[in-house]
């Protein structure tokens, strides 16, 4: 049964996004939930649009190694986003999943 990540695991995304605020340039969403003793974290980002595609993936890498370090042990999924992007439709959390239901995204104004 999926249920909405609790609020210190919430911060503490926030505050491994904010300690690396560097690596990116906006902040689209940010998709959080938990499924048992599963966490799923999905946060759309953008970069820079100057950088290599190496430069983002680096830095994709770090962003994710600081949330784990937050949160321990979580699914994180960090996709490039642009202003352009349709609302998220075809995200990665919660598909595929038998029996999984999905939570409504949640944004800086509404954590769900």
């Amino acid at each position: 049964m999926d249920k909405t990540l609790e609020e210190g695991l919430q911060i503490a995304i926030l505050r491994s996004l904010v300690l690396n605020f560097d690596l990116y340039s906006d902040l689209y969403d940010i998709r959080s939930r938990r499924s048992g003793s599963d966490i799923y974290v999905e946060v759309f980002l953008g970069f820079d649009p100057e950088s290599t595609v190496a430069e983002c993936m680096k830095n994709i890498e770090i962003l994710r190694c600081a949330m784990r370090k937050e949160i321990g042990d979580a699914q994180i999924i960090i996709v490039p986003a642009t202003a352009q992007t349709p609302q998220y439709a075809d995200s990665a959390v919660g598909q595929g999943e038998p029996g999984s239901s999905r939570e409504p995204a949640a944004t800086m104004e509404h954590w769900s």
